[in-house]
């Protein structure tokens, strides 16, 4: 069973869906377009393996707050998990991140190791082997054109959540061509896109990784190219169909790939990236 708590921020607050309460302590980042539910199946095996699990709906992401500054961009959201671990008084951390979540997750690792142990990044190579990996694999290109519709602020949002988001079951059923949804959860990510400026903010996490979008790229620039300060290991799926397996070849970090497996792999394959949490 799984509780949903507010945590006030410095400038908003986050809902944090919440598990267990062993002496481990776990962050679980979920990406685009998913809610902290689509990490359930993992934070199910580190709470019967003795932790305390917390995965927080991210900026934007209704219920927790949009943001009030506009902002969206790696350097705030990872400053938001940061203050969120302290809040939590969450200690010797292993932080697990899902696509923009591994993006925050490698953010976070770049700044603080004195709450987080390791980061274990899932389905998304670091920022900057993700720019290289175009030059090996020209074919992400078609792979990554929905992050060309999403700087198209109003077109997007119409395209997106037209015919009752049909987009969302188009990327999840690309993205993962072999996983079946858990019934009721693509409903539940179209519910939380649908309030108010969540479609908006999310979308904002593309805009604001493009130079002259966001205020702040220069300090992101950098912040994506800082070292870790922790151990990583990342994960990809074989079958996915949103960044090809090839564009994690150069990762300076271990790395596994399963076969057969998407995308979204806390739903398909949560054993093997619980078992991968618990070997730190």
């Amino acid at each position: 069973m799984s509780a949903l708590i507010n945590i006030p921020l410095a400038t908003l607050s986050l809902t944090v869906r919440m598990w267990g309460n062993g002496p481990r302590c776990a962050m679980l980042l979920h990406g685009f377009p998913d809610t902290p539910d689509g990490m359930a199946p993992v934070a199910e095996r580190l709470v019967a393996a003795g932790y305390t699990v917390a995965a927080p709906y991210l900026r934007g992401y209704a219920p927790s707050d949009l943001a009030p500054d506009g902002r969206y961009d790696v350097e705030v959201l990872s400053a938001d998990i940061l203050c969120l671990l302290e809040e939590l008084d969450f200690s010797d951390t292993c932080l697990v991140g899902h696509d923009w979540g591994a993006v925050i997750a490698y953010a976070c690792a770049a700044q603080d190791v004195e709450r987080i142990s390791r980061v274990v990044a899932l389905s998304v190579p670091p920022i900057p082997q993700f720019i290289q990996g175009f030059r090996r694999n020209p074919s992400q290109l078609w792979y990554s054109g929905y992050m060309g519709l999403f700087q198209l602020t109003y077109f997007a949002e119409s395209r997106v959540s037209k015919n009752e988001y049909e987009y969302i079951d188009a990327l999840w059923a690309r993205w993962s061509p072999n996983l079946t949804p858990p019934a009721g959860h693509l409903d539940a990510v179209k519910a939380c896109l649908a309030h108010p400026g969540s479609l908006r903010a999310a979308l904002s996490y593309y805009r604001a990784l493009i130079p002259g979008r966001s205020s702040r790229w220069l300090e992101n620039w950098r912040l994506a190219h800082a070292s870790p300060l922790c151990p990583i290991v990342v994960i990809c799926g074989a079958a996915d169909g949103c960044i090809q397996a090839g564009m994690f070849s150069e990762i300076p970090y271990p790395t596994t790939t399963i076969p057969d497996v998407g995308h979204f792999m806390a739903l398909e394959a949560p054993d093997f990236i619980a078992e991968v949490c618990l070997q730190g």
